[in-house]
């Protein structure tokens, strides 16, 4: 995990969100999100640019990208509800906030 300054992610996050007028559904999600990443009690950036991130509701791992959203499940992986429906997640919510969060950090 990384260290996260918990205003300056709010901000992000506050930031994202007005961004985002006009879609309810990414408004949730970035809502969502921000929960997910103060609440899970594991996530990681992978080498790869993607984020593994630990449910602290269901207790299943996720791994969301720019591109795409999936349970881990053993061996498999399957596509989130919701990317699954082509609607926005909280999980690649939470990835998004995290490279607008590290592009911010290097201004």
């Amino acid at each position: 995990m990384l260290n996260i300054n918990p205003e300056r992610l709010q901000t992000t996050a506050h930031e994202a969100f007005n961004r985002a007028q006009g879609s309810c559904r990414w408004q949730s999600a970035i809502t969502r999100a921000l929960q997910l990443l103060r609440d899970s009690v594991y996530w990681h950036p992978t080498a790869d640019g993607a984020l593994l991130i630990l449910s602290p509701d269901s207790s299943e791992i996720y791994e969301a990208s720019g591109q795409r959203c999936d349970r881990i499940d053993g061996e498999r992986r399957v596509a989130c509800k919701a990317f699954a429906q082509n609607q926005p997640c909280k999980h690649r919510a939470a990835w998004k906030l995290l490279q607008r969060y590290n592009e911010d950090r290097g201004q």
